[in-house]
């Protein structure tokens, strides 16, 4: 069971990243919900748009808030286009989480793509219709597994990465307090492995992915795969040249900067690439050029 906590509105990636999601439906996996973090309503509709393609019924929740415009206003454009710009009953994250983690007879992962007041959030909860435990014992008890998008811990030494640098606070509770496995794709495994770059010869102007990588990369430009990658990771298939650190402890410092420290009680892993991505990126796009109807493309 995947669950995708996304910061949809501010990078394309995400847009694959639920591509992704989708197309590893027709391989198993199952995606039981869609937690937004960013709190414009644009980007809960992007994702709408996204999951209808692929006539997903899996819910989209969204925390409201300012509705405010990325850059390049992908999101918006891609829910006019697809007819997601009036959809507004959108439930909030935590409840949802709590519902499907409680619920659930297999195992719960999360993708977490973006920032993190859900998760926080949802560490916080209190007991509710869904489960008597509070929502750290709830993680705890049922095991969720958690893989997230973000930091840097190559040679360059400890830096702050965007999705960890949004808010240092929320993102240090996440790594002290998450009572499981966490297992992070840095920044740096997914730069160099660019995808996306043919949408347009494999689904045209119909799909509201092949719409949201012209409008935010421009023609055949495709993006890195930072979230694309994670997903991979999350739905526990095959990332051709990933490896893995041993266990440990990631620490946030006060701009986001991340360190990773070798403990043999530690409950955290980071990913690294142990090639030129290659063979990564075709395993992705295969993804992302697949039919969403599941027939030949």
């Amino acid at each position: 069971m995947l669950i995708v906590d996304t910061d949809i509105q501010d990078d394309v990636d995400d847009v694959g990243a639920l591509a992704v999601a989708c197309a590893l439906e027709k391989e198993g996996v199952t995606l039981v919900g869609v937690a937004v973090s960013t709190p414009s309503v644009w980007g809960a509709r992007a994702a709408t748009a996204v999951l209808r393609h692929y006539a997903n019924l899996a819910p989209v929740a969204l925390e409201r808030g300012p509705d405010v415009f990325g850059p390049e206003e992908f999101a918006r454009g891609i829910s006019r286009t697809f007819g997601t710009d009036r959809v507004d009953d959108f439930a909030p994250p935590v409840p949802l989480l709590r519902r499907v983690i409680a619920e659930s007879s297999e195992p719960v992962t999360i993708a977490a793509i973006g920032f993190h007041p859900n998760l926080v959030a949802l560490m916080d909860s209190r007991p509710d219709e869904h489960s008597s435990l509070a929502g750290i014992d709830l993680i705890r008890e049922r095991d969720v597994r958690l893989v997230v998008m973000g930091g840097c811990f190559d040679e360059r030494g400890p830096r702050a990465e965007y999705n960890f640098a949004r808010s240092p606070e929320l993102t240090a509770r996440l790594f002290t307090s998450w009572p499981g496995r966490i297992d992070v794709v840095p920044w740096e495994v997914g730069d160099g492995v660019i995808t996306g770059e043919n949408l347009i010869d494999h689904h045209g102007y119909a799909s509201p992915v092949t719409i949201a990588y012209l409008l935010h990369s421009g023609h055949r430009s495709g993006r890195p795969s930072w979230d694309p990658i994670t997903i991979l990771v999350a739905s526990e298939r095959s990332a051709p040249g990933l490896s893995w650190s041993e266990r440990g402890t990631v620490s946030i410092g006060a701009l986001g900067e991340s360190h990773f420290a070798p403990v043999a009680s530690g409950t955290h892993r980071v990913a690294s690439l142990d090639d030129d991505g290659a063979a990564l990126a075709r395993e992705l796009n295969r993804l992302l050029y697949a039919s969403a109807t599941g027939g030949p493309q």
